[in-house]
């Protein structure tokens, strides 16, 4: 796996949809949802390419997911997404350097408001203490 790929997995779903009369001239949608156990579930691989497309790389049903070869396949994605994830810590890009960066910022923004949030507390706290809080209405 890398970061330029992404499994959909879709679980259940509806066979086929067809309107019925249900009387007096109504009708309603009626669905019909999948029970076969080879399609209840289903992955799609979705692999970014250079010109901004995602494109279908394989879907696998039910039948696929229980094969040797899936297993041989999930196998190597597990090894590749190990290999991609060292590279990342390792080799991060100037884009993953300003990102964490940013959440840095960010969670020392958040420090410093708790910490504020927290004194503007206790001064209220001892404020109410001797008495002297004024309140505007």
């Amino acid at each position: 796996m890398s970061p330029h790929c992404v499994w959909l997995v879709i679980v259940g779903g509806c066979e086929s949809l067809e309107w019925e009369d249900v009387g007096g001239g109504v009708k309603e949608l009626m669905s019909t949802f999948i029970t076969d156990t080879n399609r209840l579930t289903m992955i799609i691989e979705l692999v970014y390419i250079e010109a901004g497309e995602w494109i279908v790389q394989s879907v696998l049903d039910g039948n696929d997911l229980t094969s040797k070869k899936y297993q041989e396949k999930y196998s190597s994605y597990s090894k590749t997404r190990v290999w991609w994830m060292d590279q990342l810590i390792e080799y991060p890009t100037e884009k993953e350097i300003k990102l964490q960066r940013y959440i840095q910022s960010l969670h020392q923004e958040l420090q410093v408001a708790h910490e504020n949030k927290v004194s503007l507390q206790e001064a209220l706290t001892e404020a109410n203490k001797q008495g002297t809080c004024t309140c505007m209405m």
